[in-house]
């Protein structure tokens, strides 16, 4: 790597395994939130969709499960995924419009689908290949393949990922993949 050409081996060594792994993380984060900034708001339809979904639902968590099965059931999973367009999500309001995208627009709609609910919600990227063994790489956008959305409701910490057709039955007994780093 031309970075590190005149730097003694050493020294390579010591900012390779202490110093950057200390600074990737969060500018990764950084990086991938400037990416969503602003493409998880909801619109009108957002929201009116929102209560139409919502309308049967007698509790929060019976809300979020019908708002994760109309993403999961309703948006087609098409991945189109060319230069910024393989990091970067579609607008929640063209997903929701067009009816389709990857898992990273499917998550942005879940996520402002659960946010104009009143939920906290966010895109998480997670390893779909690497699973635990990504904690042992250095971060980069690379390493992650695949986006989920984490949310809580009624103070409970959840995952869905958007992209699982079919999935049924409440939160609690959903099983999903075991990414277990992201």
């Amino acid at each position: 790597m031309e970075l590190f050409r005149n730097i003694p081996l050493l020294v390579q060594l010591f900012l390779w395994f202490f110093v950057l792994p200390e600074l990737l993380p969060k500018a990764l984060g950084d990086w991938y939130t400037g990416l969503v900034r602003g493409r998880r708001d909801a619109s009108a339809e957002i929201r009116q969709q929102v209560a139409t979904l919502t309308a049967g639902a007698a509790t929060p968590l019976a809300k979020v499960e019908a708002l994760a099965r109309f993403v999961q059931s309703d948006i087609r999973y098409v991945a189109i995924e060319l230069g910024i367009g393989g990091f970067q999500p579609h607008p929640a309001v063209d997903v929701f419009r067009h009816r389709y995208g990857d898992c990273k627009d499917k998550s942005v709609l879940l996520t402002a689908l659960l946010r104009a609910l009143g939920a906290r919600a966010c895109p998480v990227l997670v390893a779909e290949n690497w699973r635990e063994a990504v904690r042992r790489l250095l971060p980069s956008p690379g390493a992650f393949g695949h986006v989920v959305v984490a949310f809580a409701v009624d103070g409970e910490r959840h995952v869905v990922d958007p992209t699982l057709i079919g999935q049924r039955g409440d939160l609690a007994h959903r099983v999903s993949p075991p990414y277990l780093a992201g």
